[in-house]
């Protein structure tokens, strides 16, 4: 699956606020994931293995190491644990 990210991190004050407009988006919640990333050395772009209780994928992403908004293309794919 060839997925397009967009990625940017921002502080914010009164939380709250931003949490009830989220909320009107009727989100699922699904339930809390313990993950453990392994990363691998890649010619190209960045992989790790992401293994946790509800998501298990191995993601392949290339993006520039720049700092504010980040475009990433992730080839994901997702696999079920033994």
């Amino acid at each position: 699956m060839h997925i397009r990210n967009y990625e940017f991190k921002a502080r914010i004050e009164g939380v709250e606020q931003y949490e009830q407009q989220l909320l009107k988006l009727s989100p699922r919640f699904v339930g809390e994931d313990h993950q453990i990333d392994t990363y691998f050395n890649a010619p190209q772009g960045r992989l790790k293995l992401r293994e946790g209780d509800i998501e298990n994928a191995l993601i392949h992403y290339d993006r520039q190491d720049l700092q504010g908004s980040k475009l990433s293309n992730v080839i994901l794919y997702k696999h079920k644990p033994d």
